[in-house]
C-alpha cells in the first residue's frame, strides 16, 4: 500500500518570479460587500443598479451577482426589467446600511400578485420588494459547509423546512420573509426536500433533488413561488397570479480568507476523466467534481497541504487516484488567490506543460501524469490576480485549457465607444465616396500556452460586440457576442474542450470584483477648472511637454504628488483616446479625495521621477 501511494505522489512547490509577487493584495480600508439575487422568478431577467450605476445586465431568475466591495455606509440598490431605461421606475429598490467588513445579500422577490379573475392587477413597479440578509462568511472548519435559508414564496405555508427525504429537518421552520440562522454540516452530497412545517404529516411540497455542498462555502436556500414568466398574445409580460406551491434554489458564496493562509479555486477542465472527489488534508472538500465545474474560492489555513483525488463516492479510506502536495513558498505567501486546474494529460499537453515549467519566466513544478478510470490528468496550480482594477476599467484574464489547441489569445473587433448623447444625436446621414478600410481587430490578451499562468490586461468597461478566442494567431475556436464588461470586475475566461468538438470548445466565465486596494488607488481626483479642458504634462513642471488633455469635471485616479505638492500624478483617459495614461496636472486644478472625503495633497505618496 505504501509503495502504491508513493507512486502517485505529485509535488507542487510554488516559487514564482518577481513579476507575480507584485500581485500581492492588501486591503488597508475596511470595506463592506454586497450582492443582489434575482428571486423574481415570474418576471424574468433584470438589470441591477448600485448607487445609481448599473452593475449587472440581464441577471437571470435564481441567479446572483458577485459581491461588490464598497465603503461602509448607506447605499441604494435597485432593479429594473432588463433593457429598461436607467431613469424608468424600478421594480424595487432599497437602502442598505453596510458595515465595515460586513457582507450582505439583497434579494428582490415578488410580494404582490394579480387575482385570477382579473379584478386586481398591481402596477409592475409595485410588485417587488427586497429582503436584506447579513451573511455569515466567517471561516468554517476544513471539510465543513455552511447552510442558511430564506422563505420568500408568498402564498404558500408560512413555515417551511428544508429536510432530508425522510422528512427529518435540516433547516427547521423557516418563517416567511424573516432571516434565518446558519448551520455547519459536513461537505458532501445530500438528497433534500421542501417540507410544509405547519402540517402534522410534514407534507413534502417539492423534492429538491441532490445537492453537492463544498467545504468552506456558504449556501443560501431561497424558496420562491413556483412560477415562470408568461406573456400575452401581444408579447407583453403578464403579472403572475399567486401560486399554491413553492420551489427552491441555492446560491453560494466563498468564506473569509484565513489570516495565515490562502484561497484556492478548483477548476475541472479534464474532459475525458472520471468524476472525482477532491480531498484536502484527508477531508472531503469538493464532492463529485465533474468536467466544466468550478468552485468558489476555498480558504485554507497554513501554506502546505495534501490534495487527494478519489473516485466519485469512494470511501475516505479507499486507495486514492492521486496524492499531491501543495507548498506555497515564503516569497509567494502574499499571493492570496490561486486556481488549482485539472487538465487532460496526453503527450502534447504534458510536453507543453514541461516546457512551461522549464522556462526561466515560470518556475512551476513539472507535471506528473495521474491515471483515472476515464483517462489521465495533471494538476497545475496558478496564481490569480484579483486586485482592484483602475477606474472605468476591467481586467480580462485568459487561461488555456483546450486539449490539443495551439496558444490562445483574445481579440475584439473594436473597443466599446461612448453612447451618443441625447443632446447630440449620432449622425445618420448616408456617407458617400470610397469605402474606408476596416480597422484591424484589437488584441485584448496576448497568447497564452496550455496550462500556463493566465495572461491578462486592463481594458475599457462597456459593451463588447464580440470577443474572439484565437488559436495559433489564426483560427477562431470560440466567440461571444454582446458581452457587457462592468467597471471594477475581474473576468477570468477558462477555455475548455477540444478543437475537434468532442466535447465542443466553450468558455467558463468566472467573475470577481477587484479587491485589495493598493495605496495608489485610495485617492481620487475631480478636475476643477474654468476652462473646458486641462493640459496633462509628462513631468511636474509647466515647461514639461503636454502629453494630453482631460475634460473639466472628469474623475481620475490620483497616484501621488511631487515634493512640494504643487503637481499631482494622475491616471486618466486623454480626450479623444481610449487607453489610459499617466501624467502630471497642476494641484490647483484638481480636488483630491480619499474614499469620498477631501484630502490634503501633501497626504499623497511622494513620487520621485
Amino acid at each position: 500500500m505504501i509503495k502504491m501511494l508513493k507512486s502517485f505522489l505529485f509535488i507542487l512547490v510554488i516559487s514564482l518570479p518577481f513579476s507575480v509577487q507584485l500581485l500581492a493584495q492588501t486591503d488597508p480600508v475596511n470595506l463592506g460587500e454586497v450582492r443582489v439575487v434575482n428571486a423574481l422568478v415570474g418576471l424574468g431577467d433584470v438589470d441591477v443598479y448600485l448607487d445609481g450605476s448599473i452593475v449587472a445586465y440581464n441577471l437571470a431568475p435564481e441567479d446572483a451577482t458577485i459581491y461588490f466591495a464598497t465603503p461602509p455606509g448607506r447605499h441604494s440598490v435597485a432593479v429594473r426589467l432588463a433593457g429598461n431605461p436607467d431613469l424608468s421606475v424600478p421594480l424595487a429598490d432599497v437602502l442598505i446600511d453596510l458595515a465595515a467588513n460586513g457582507s450582505q445579500t439583497a434579494i428582490v422577490y415578488q410580494d404582490k400578485f394579480a387575482l385570477e379573475d382579473g379584478s386586481y392587477q398591481p402596477p409592475l413597479e409595485e410588485i417587488g420588494s427586497f429582503i436584506v440578509l447579513d451573511d455569515n462568511r466567517s471561516l468554517s472548519q476544513l471539510g465543513q459547509s455552511r447552510l442558511t435559508a430564506v422563505h420568500l414564496s408568498v402564498g404558500t405555508p408560512g413555515k417551511l423546512s428544508v429536510a432530508y427525504t425522510n422528512r427529518a429537518s435540516l433547516l427547521h421552520e423557516i418563517e416567511l420573509e424573516k432571516p434565518y440562522g446558519t448551520i455547519d454540516i459536513d461537505a458532501g452530497v445530500y438528497q433534500l426536500a421542501l417540507v410544509d412545517a405547519e402540517s402534522e404529516s410534514l407534507d413534502i411540497l417539492e423534492r429538491m433533488g441532490q445537492f453537492s455542498f463544498n467545504s468552506n462555502t456558504l449556501y443560501t436556500v431561497v424558496t420562491v413561488p413556483n412560477l415562470v414568466p408568461q406573456f400575452s398574445n401581444s408579447g407583453s409580460l403578464m403579472i403572475p397570479t399567486i401560486p399554491a406551491t413553492p420551489r427552491a434554489f441555492l446560491i453560494s458564496a466563498s468564506m473569509d480568507k484565513p489570516a495565515d493562509g490562502f484561497q484556492v479555486r478548483m477548476v475541472h477542465a479534464a474532459h475525458n476523466t472520471a468524476v472525482v472527489d477532491l480531498y484536502v488534508d484527508e477531508r472531503l472538500v469538493v464532492p463529485r467534481m465533474n468536467f466544466g465545474q468550478y468552485t468558489e474560492y476555498i480558504g485554507l489555513s497554513d501554506f502546505s497541504h495534501t490534495v487527494t483525488l478519489r473516485r466519485r463516492d469512494a470511501a475516505p479510506d479507499d486507495v486514492p487516484l492521486a496524492v499531491a502536495q501543495i507548498n506555497i513558498t515564503d516569497e509567494n505567501r502574499d499571493q492570496e488567490h490561486w486556481t488549482l486546474l485539472l487538465l487532460n494529460a496526453n503527450e502534447q499537453s504534458v510536453n507543453a506543460l514541461n516546457l512551461i515549467s522549464e522556462g526561466s519566466d515560470s518556475n512551476q513544478a513539472s507535471p506528473v501524469t495521474i491515471e483515472t478510470p476515464g483517462g489521465p490528468l495533471v494538476l497545475v496550480l496558478l496564481p490569480d490576480n484579483v486586485a482592484q482594477t483602475s477606474r472605468d476599467s476591467v481586467r480580462v484574464r485568459l487561461i488555456h485549457a483546450i486539449d490539443g489547441a495551439l496558444d490562445l489569445s483574445l481579440y475584439t473587433p473594436a473597443l466599446p465607444t461612448d453612447e451618443p448623447s441625447s443632446a447630440q444625436p449620432a449622425d445618420t446621414t448616408p456617407q458617400t465616396g470610397p469605402t474606408s478600410t476596416p480597422a484591424p481587430p484589437v488584441q485584448l490578451v496576448d497568447s497564452v500556452l496550455y496550462g500556463a499562468e493566465a495572461n491578462e490586461t486592463e481594458t475599457r468597461a462597456g459593451l463588447y460586440d464580440e470577443l474572439e478566442f484565437i488559436a495559433g494567431g489564426v483560427t477562431t475556436v470560440y466567440s461571444m457576442s454582446d458581452v457587457h464588461l462592468i467597471d471594477g470586475i475581474v473576468y477570468t475566461f477558462v477555455l475548455i474542450g477540444q478543437p475537434a468538438g468532442e466535447p465542443p470548445v466553450t468558455a467558463l466565465q468566472i467573475e470577481d470584483f477587484g479587491r485589495g486596494i493598493p495605496q495608489e488607488r485610495l485617492y481620487r481626483g475631480l478636475v476643477t477648472a474654468n476652462v473646458e479642458q486641462v493640459n496633462v504634462r509628462e513631468g511636474d513642471d509647466i515647461r514639461s511637454p503636454v502629453q494630453g488633455s482631460v475634460a473639466n469635471g472628469t474623475s481620475v485616479d490620483v497616484l501621488g504628488r511631487n515634493q512640494d505638492g504643487s503637481w499631482v500624478l494622475i491616471r486618466y483617459t486623454p480626450v479623444g483616446e481610449f487607453q489610459q495614461r499617466e501624467g502630471w496636472i497642476s494641484a490647483s486644478l484638481i480636488l483630491v479625495t480619499r474614499l469620498g472625503d477631501p484630502a490634503n495633497v501633501l497626504s499623497l505618496p511622494q513620487i520621485r521621477r
